[in-house]
Formats: structure tokens, sequence, C-alpha cells
């Protein structure tokens, strides 16, 4: 190393927010410019005061690909438990990004290593552990259970009352239905037991999130592990608006609308019986969407297919169809065969506004 390089390390420039040269590095993913800093005596826990941020947390912020400079750092010194003025620690940025679980798998190694212990269930200003953080913005099953067998807590609240369960039942991603079933698994495997009805700040359990969210996996595995229904309140339709209101895709309109009425199927396998008010809900929810007029400008095609109209035929006769005008009011029911319990949009029906639903006698 020349000496203009040695210079470059031994004065670290700071900015009137206190954001220096070794900040930038990190940022920017310079590591040999880090390390180097490093050699020269330079803190790894440098703070940033604008936002609290260390080193460390600027690195799992924005340096991308980051897993060279986290190691350095770590190495180097840098404390794993450091909370920034958000009361966010580097675990919890880590949880907050992680598309794949090979950066949270050697951030725990390399402390491992060092026997630095990671405090797991940190809390940031908003009452969140990583784990909540994690089951907000991934999708990757397996960073669910590393933070699990980690020493993740099943069951700790935040601020808004919301547990790992909460968070997992408030997603409404529908092809992550299924982390309910997992989350469950995993804590058996553990002999750890999971606040199946925890109820957060409004009052809501984990089951009646997954039926807002049209969850049918989600709500299945609940009732599955022990979910009290008896105390189960149906959502208004005012709580099922956020789940349509932005879509305009037909496909995805159906895909929910299927869903929907299989949440309701999983409720009332379970003894669960809807009054008439519920049933309103329903049928409001779909008319207001417009479901049964997407449903009659559906292909043409589907209708013209002898093999599709022949299964949709032979299906129908098992079900049950209202049919109701636009103000909902004294529906006519048309029993078209034996009693089910499943649900489906009446595809073939298209000429009125009308639903499938099993009705109590």
């Amino acid at each position: 190393m020349t000496r203009m390089e040695d210079d470059w390390f031994d004065v670290n420039y700071t900015d009137e927010s206190g954001y220096t040269h070794f900040h930038a590095a990190c940022r920017f993913n310079c590591p040999e410019i880090v390390r180097g800093f490093l050699e020269h005596g330079q803190d790894p826990n440098c703070i940033w005061p604008e936002t609290g941020d260390s080193a460390l947390h600027i690195v799992l912020k924005y340096a991308g690909s980051y897993s060279d400079i986290m190691e350095i750092l770590l190495r180097g010194g840098a404390d794993p438990n450091l909370a920034n003025k958000e009361g966010l620690t580097p675990l919890h940025i880590i949880a907050d990004n992680a598309i794949y679980c090979k950066e949270l798998e050697l951030f725990f190694q390399i402390n491992d290593e060092l026997n630095q212990l990671v405090q797991i269930n940190a809390r940031d200003k908003l009452g969140n552990t990583p784990i909540h953080l994690a089951l907000e913005c991934g999708d990757e099953q397996e960073i669910m259970e590393i933070m699990l067998r980690r020493g993740a807590s099943q069951n700790l609240a935040n601020d808004e009352g919301s547990t790992p369960l909460h968070i997992i039942c408030k997603r409404n991603i529908y092809y992550c239905d299924d982390f309910a079933e997992s989350f469950f698994k995993i804590n058996d495997e553990l002999n750890q037991q999971v606040q199946v009805d925890a109820r957060d700040k409004l009052d809501r359990t984990p089951l009646q999130w997954a039926v807002v969210n049209f969850l049918p996996y989600a709500v299945e595995s609940l009732l599955n592990h022990g979910a009290d229904l008896s105390r189960f309140v149906f959502p208004t339709s005012s709580q099922f608006d956020h789940r349509f209101e932005y879509i305009e895709n037909i496909q995805t309109k159906l895909v929910l609308a299927c869903d929907y009425l299989t949440v309701i199927e999983c409720l009332e396998k379970r003894g669960y019986e809807l009054d008439r008010s519920e049933v309103l809900i329903i049928m409001k929810l779909f008319d207001k969407y417009k479901l049964f007029e997407e449903i009659e400008n559906l292909d043409q095609s589907w209708y013209d297919d002898e093999e599709f109209a022949k299964e949709a035929r032979k299906e129908m006769l098992n079900y049950i169809v209202i049919c109701a005008s636009c103000d909902y009011s004294e529906p006519r029911v048309a029993r078209l065969g034996g009693r089910t319990a499943e649900r489906r949009l009446c595809l073939l029906m298209h000429t009125q506004d009308c639903f499938q639903i099993d009705l109590k006698n």
C-alpha cells in the first residue's frame, strides 16, 4: 500500500450530517476499501448520527450483494445487535429485505464462530421482532424456519397486538397461503405451543384475518390446530373491500371469489352457520365488484367447449344456486340436486345475477 493510500485511510472525512467516507464505502459495496479503513483503526461501529445507522446497518440496507462486507465488518468487531433510531438491529434489516436465506444463514454462522449472541427477539420502535418483518415481507418459508429454530418467539406481539401468526394471516398473498401450516408444523417439531386465538388491538384473531384475506388453506390449518370458531365474528363488507377494490384483472377476481367461497365452505364444515345478513354480505360483495357481470363476459369459447360444458353441468347438479335481484330482496332459490358444501361461481348460468351457496334448512 502506498503512502498516499495510507493517507486516505488515516483521514475519514465527514459531511455535515456525520456521514463518512467509511459509511460511503460500505454503502457502495467496496470491500477492499472497508477492509483498509478497519486495518487503519477505523471503529466498525461508527454511527451515522442522522439515522443512528452503524456501518453494518448501511451495508445491509443499501449494498445489494452484501455478504463480503458484512463478513468483513463482523469479523472486524461490528456489533450484531446495535439498534438505530427506529430500533432496528442488523437482523431486523436482514429480515425486512430477505429474498434468499443465504445471507441470513451467513449472519448467524459468522456470529456463531465469533461466539456472539444475536438478540433474535429484539424489538424495534413498533414492537416488531425480526420474525414479524420477515413474515410481512418475505415469501421464503425457509427464512421463517431458520428464525424459529434459532429461537424466535412464536407468540410475541408487536405494538398492534399482532403475533407472528397474525402477520401470516394478514398477508393477502394467495401463493403464500400455506405459511400457516408450515408455521404450526415447525412449532410442533420444537414442542412450542402457538397461541392460535390471540387477539390483536383490533380484537381480531388470526382466523378472522385469514377469512378477511380469503386464505382457505390458512383457515383450514387454524381450525385444525384448535382455533375457536364459537367466538368467530363474520367480517363486515367493508373489511372485505380491500381484497377487490384495486384489482381489475378478471382472472384474479375469479380466483379470489373462488377462494372466498372455499373459505366459507371451511367454516361451514366445522359447524359455522351463515345467517341471512352474512349471506347478503357475500351477495353484495359479488355485485359491488361486478363479479356476476364479469362472469357473463367470459370468453364465449368456454361455453362452446363441449367437454367443459359436460363437466360443468355434471358439477352443477350438486349445487344450490341463489339468484337475486339487484336490491337483494326475496332471493329465489332453485335446488338443482343434493346438498353439497362445495362452492363455485355459476359460470354456465350467466344470464342472471347468481352464485352458489349451501343454504341451511
